[in-house]
């Protein structure tokens, strides 16, 4: 019962009286051996023997403390179980592994709504169902508490064995369905839909037979109305429907084929009316094409001998039938004859005019009847007048009906009481030219090409005092105007160049393929920066594939900036060519970063880093602020010996020194709480050395180590700074160095 409680406080027989005071004796004792402390019933003298079973139907284990978890522990050979009740989370704890055995389960919801069981007896599974007659099972998976769309899924399963899994992308907590796994009984008729794209990385297999075909390729089956030229090989093949299976042909067979085809076909006869007819190229090995009209009337195209041609109309009824040339652009009549390429005009065979060239780049009109004149006629109001002869019977004199007969205008001026004043120069790419006389000087104050179209060059300059519409601007000076409004500029050329100061110049260069440079030249040598000073932000949009942006010094690629996937990538794009993060540090330049790429992109940072999380070196998950997994190396720096040793805590953590004499290892430098490291203390070959410590060395009892003197003697001390102005230190003596 109890280590106080050892016999009876009363004995009894039959017949005695029982009085209160016996009583009370016996109770005291009761009391106080199970006093405050309670006993364990381990078996164990005087604390009763094993509890082996608790029969009541309801036990409640602890007292009602608020804040205090309840702890069950079952005790084992080697190790302990763990069952906690942790008051202030609501939940239950297990401390080690929980095993459900086959076949039974692990049932969820108030009204047993799903079951999580390993099913060995019959599918040898892990099984979670719905334990409702004809209810879905939905599983949801959630990401970073699931509190913003996108981060659901939900897979479900209906009643039929329909699957389809969904996303809340749209609205948190609401999901779209994305793919739909419908079964069959029978397995062919079972579908897979997706709502969006589907991409397959590799291979795609239809009924065991792997596809090959790009996308490119099938979208060109698909009737694809994007083309690219191509040269047809013999070994090219070309795809057919054989009579419901696609096969590929060779270009060979296909000609062959066309070859007997059109071999047979020695007439080609239409049974009806030809309405349409697209012919690239006709060859006819007669001599003659003839098109007849009504009835008899005819049109031939005749090939004589050395290719002459005769285009000729014949009427049966014996009237005339005329030939029209209705073009929807120029007609050229284009002749490389002997007689200077003359278009002869002839009245039934006979000629009576021609238009050559008589070799000097002129136009000429002639005509061939002797003293026959040539007359310019019109339609004046409807009447026909003649508004030129010239009369070949007086050498060509020319008479205009009505107006003047000059070659040149001479005066101080030119007018036109009414109507339109017209100066019209008449000779072939004869110029127009405005002179004057200027302080005595003649110049040419203005010039109209017209060999250029009528091209306008003005002497010196050109003021406008009103807005200038002009297809094309030559000038040779300046030009001053008070009003520039220009809404488009294009260019028939590929080059602008802005000269500023002397020769230096800006330049926009367009290229093959819209490639555009954008250069600055300074004449001097020295460098001519672009500076783009905008009010709003900069924006670089590459149509490239990957977005790329390009670093480049005098036409050599350095870096660059692209895109991939939805990351950026910065690359030095020199071999071991290094990346540099700089700023300026009160005024002064510092690399804040460094990436060696030779050395595989080591990061090197100019003063420390800090990280707010964790850190793993050889871990991608850190447990701890600083994680390294795998063996860790620090560097053993020597001090200097002397008459004060100060060890520098910025540049290592473990030093070594010999001793020249008695010495004071003085409190070190950069102390930091936390620091942890070692020190070897060696004696040189005389041995007999003493070294005293600053006052931050703090040793067990106050007082420092008496380190070893023996000759060539090792001592270590092992310290850790526990403050700015404290750092605890054990030595070890004598450290004997293996032989």
């Amino acid at each position: 019962m109890g280590t106080a409680y050892s016999a009876r406080q009363s004995s009894f027989s039959d017949g005695d009286t029982i009085d209160a005071a016996d009583s009370n004796d016996e109770f005291d004792a009761i009391l106080s051996a199970f006093g405050t402390s309670g006993h364990t019933h381990d078996g164990t003298a005087g604390e009763g023997g094993n509890v082996t079973a608790l029969r009541g139907h309801a036990l409640t284990f602890g007292l009602g403390t608020s804040g205090t978890d309840i702890v069950l522990t079952f005790d084992g050979e080697t190790s302990d179980g763990v069952l906690s009740w942790m008051e202030d989370e609501d939940q239950f704890k297990f401390g080690d592994d929980v095993q459900i055995i086959d076949d039974k389960s692990l049932i969820l919801g108030t009204n047993e709504d799903i079951t999580i069981k390993y099913d060995e007896t019959t599918n040898n599974a892990l099984e979670i169902a719905a334990n409702v007659e004809g209810a879905a099972l939905g599983i949801v998976l959630k990401a970073d508490q699931g509190d913003d769309a996108g981060d659901e899924w939900k897979v479900n399963v209906a009643d039929g064995g329909t699957l389809t899994l969904g996303n809340d992308i749209n609205s948190a907590g609401t999901y779209v369905t994305h793919m739909t796994l419908t079964p069959n009984s029978t397995v062919a008729n079972s579908t897979a839909a997706f709502a969006g794209s589907v991409t397959v990385a590799n291979a795609l297999s239809i009924g065991g037979t792997a596809i090959t075909s790009t996308g490119a390729e099938l979208n060109i089956m698909d009737g694809d109305t994007s083309a690219s030229a191509t040269t047809v090989a013999d070994a090219d093949r070309v795809v057919f429907n054989d009579a419901g299976t696609m096969k590929q042909v060779a270009v060979t067979d296909l000609a062959a084929y066309f070859d007997d085809e059109i071999t047979a076909m020695p007439n080609l006869t239409s049974v009806g009316t030809l309405t349409t007819l697209t012919v690239d190229d006709i060859v006819l090995n007669g001599k003659v094409l003839t098109v007849t009209g009504d009835t008899s009337d005819t049109f031939t195209i005749t090939s004589g001998a050395a290719g002459a041609t005769t285009l000729a109309t014949t009427d049966a009824a014996g009237t005339n039938g005329d030939l029209t040339l209705d073009a929807d652009g120029d007609i050229s009549l284009d002749g490389n004859g002997a007689s200077n390429s003359a278009v002869f005009m002839k009245y039934n065979g006979t000629a009576f005019g021609s238009f050559y060239n008589a070799g000097t780049a002129s136009f000429n009109i002639k005509s061939e009847v002797s003293d026959q004149d040539i007359l310019i006629k019109g339609n004046d109001g409807g009447s026909e007048v003649t508004a030129l002869t010239l009369d070949m019977s007086a050498a060509g004199a020319a008479t205009f009906n009505a107006g003047v007969t000059a070659t040149s205008f001479t005066g101080s001026g030119l007018a036109a009481s009414s109507g339109n004043l017209t100066i019209d120069a008449q000779g072939v790419d004869t110029d127009i030219i405005f002179k004057g006389n200027d302080g005595g000087v003649a110049f040419t104050a203005l010039t109209l090409d017209m060999s250029g179209t009528g091209w306008p060059t003005f002497n010196a300059g050109a003021t406008f005092n009103n807005t200038i519409y002009a297809p094309n601007v030559v000038l040779t000076g300046a030009i001053t105007a008070n009003q520039a409004v220009v809404d488009d500029i294009g260019l028939d050329g590929k080059v602008i160049t802005i000269t500023g100061d002397t020769s230096d110049t800006f330049t926009i260069t367009s290229g093959t393929n819209g490639a555009t440079t954008l250069a600055t030249t300074d004449a001097a040598g020295a460098d001519a920066y672009l500076l783009l000073d905008i009010d709003g932000y900069i924006e670089l949009d590459s149509g490239e594939t990957s977005g790329s942006i390009l670093f480049k010094k005098s036409g050599t690629q350095y870096g660059i900036l692209f895109n991939a996937g939805n990351d950026l990538y910065l690359q030095s794009t020199i071999s071991d060519g290094d990346l540099y993060l700089r700023g300026n540090d009160g005024g002064s330049t510092i690399a804040a970063l460094k990436l060696d790429m030779s050395a595989a992109g080591k990061a090197i940072f100019n003063a420390g880093a800090e990280f707010k999380d964790n850190v793993g070196i050889g871990t991608a998950t850190p447990l701890k602020k600083l994680h390294v997994d795998g063996p860790a190396l620090a560097t053993i720096s020597a001090l200097t010996d002397g008459t004060t040793i100060t060890p520098n805590f910025d540049t290592s953590q473990n030093f070594s020194v010999t001793l020249g004499g008695n010495r004071t290892l003085a409190n070190p430098t950069n102390i930091d709480a936390g620091q942890t490291g070692s020190i070897f203390v060696t004696q040189d070959g005389t041995g007999s050395r003493t070294l005293a410590f600053g006052n931050k060395w703090a040793f067990a009892g106050g007082t420092a180590p008496t380190l070893t003197t023996t000759a060539a003697a090792v001592d270590r001390i092992d310290y850790i700074v526990m403050s700015a102005s404290i750092i605890q230190a054990v030595a070890s003596l004598d450290v004997k160095v293996p032989s």
